[in-house]
């Protein structure tokens, strides 16, 4: 643990920090989402998923609900009685997570610069999400080491695209997962046991099924938070079809974490993220609770021109990257998402796997060949 005491303002910003763990401002809430509807029984990409949510009518959670552990850890060392020395946790894997977490937020300049290329194109996202990975992911999590995708968009090089090229630390191999006869597909990036999915900016509000009133960037929070959030992030909602993918991805994922590691906590999340902003997802396989969280601007919200990183979206990466140590689960009260009234669950338990990269769909293509054969069957009338 790095010898390290907050000063006053650090102090200040760790206490808003916490109070927004504890009582859900800033986005930092969670809620419940019924699912009424899916295509999840057809052989389809995440990208062609498609899902029908319904409002709960339950209020939000805080998000320290999920992450009683990490509130503590984080109350303890804010209000030590000798400012000098800090308590920290005893627990080893807990006082290195918060190790890594200080020492980004010391550093949270100098990382911010390494995000910025003045060379970036839009044609070059996949590349940020790499740095994105490289420089933040990576640098929060007690697992480093990140699988992004094999496809040819993504860049065979061994140097991050960052101004200082650094060496790569995740590996370039298969990110797919899925079902054969279901919901398949590939993530952006895997950090461990967390898919990241990039998401393109939407003004829209998708297809017709959403409201105004149920944009992604005033669903939570009060009507100041959440006409600040709309001006700050206006160009960059999630739209429905943003959210069937991302939704689709962590309901598969955890399935298959739940299949493949038999944990206490079976609540899996999975980022969403653009260059923005940041939100998460939490799907239990195990108890249909699906949660989603507040978006979170990933940039200083006191600037959108500013490229700093937010405290508050550097935290939310830092617990969600840690959840194997810091997650306590879902509550009783959250409401079930449905999901399991609409497929087999014992199928989506048994079948998913990684890799899965199938096209399932491409034998159908025959139905729209312009050849046919010559023959014909003549019905005489």
């Amino acid at each position: 643990m790095a010898d390290y005491a907050p000063t006053h303002t650090e102090l200040q910003h760790f206490k808003i920090l916490l109070s927004a763990l504890e009582q859900g401002s800033y986005h930092y809430k969670v809620r419940t989402l019924k699912i009424t509807e899916s295509n999840a029984r057809c052989p389809v990409d995440f990208s062609n998923a498609s899902i029908f949510f319904e409002r709960e009518q339950s209020p939000p959670f805080a998000l320290g609900t999920l992450f009683r552990k990490a509130h503590k850890i984080l109350s303890d060392y804010i209000e030590s009685p000798n400012r000098n020395r800090p308590t920290i946790p005893e627990d080893p894997d807990c006082r290195k997570a918060l190790d890594l977490l200080l020492k980004f937020l010391q550093n949270i300049d100098k990382v911010s610069e390494s995000l910025t290329d003045a060379s970036s194109r839009s044609g070059q996202e996949c590349r940020w999400i790499l740095k994105l990975a490289q420089h933040v992911f990576s640098q929060l999590s007690l697992n480093p080491k990140y699988k992004y995708d094999i496809s040819e968009e993504y860049s065979a090089t061994l140097r991050c695209q960052c101004p200082g090229k650094d060496t790569v630390i995740g590996d370039k191999c298969e990110t797919s997962f899925g079902l054969e006869n279901g919901w398949h597909g590939k993530a952006d990036i895997i950090m461990t046991d967390v898919p990241v999915c990039e998401v393109s900016g939407s003004t829209d509000v998708g297809d017709g099924r959403s409201t105004p009133s149920e944009r992604p960037s005033s669903i939570f929070g009060s009507e100041t938070e959440s006409n600040r959030s709309i001006e700050l992030i206006s160009d960059e909602k999630f739209s429905y079809h943003n959210y069937s993918q991302i939704a689709a991805e962590t309901i598969t994922f955890s399935f298959l974490r739940n299949k493949t590691a038999k944990n206490e906590v079976t609540l899996v999340p999975s980022i969403a993220v653009n260059k923005r902003c940041i939100q998460v997802h939490f799907y239990d396989s195990v108890n249909d609770v699906f949660l989603q969280s507040g978006i979170v601007p990933l940039t200083d919200p006191g600037d959108p021109k500013s490229t700093r990183l937010n405290t508050f979206a550097v935290c939310l990466i830092w617990l969600v990257l840690n959840h194997n140590l810091f997650c306590t689960g879902v509550e009783k009260i959250m409401k079930r998402s449905g999901f399991h009234s609409l497929v087999d669950v014992d199928i989506f338990s048994n079948e998913v796997k990684a890799p899965c990269n199938l096209e399932k769909i491409s034998c159908q293509k025959w139905l729209s060949d312009e050849e046919w054969p010559d023959s014909v069957s003549v019905i005489m009338m």
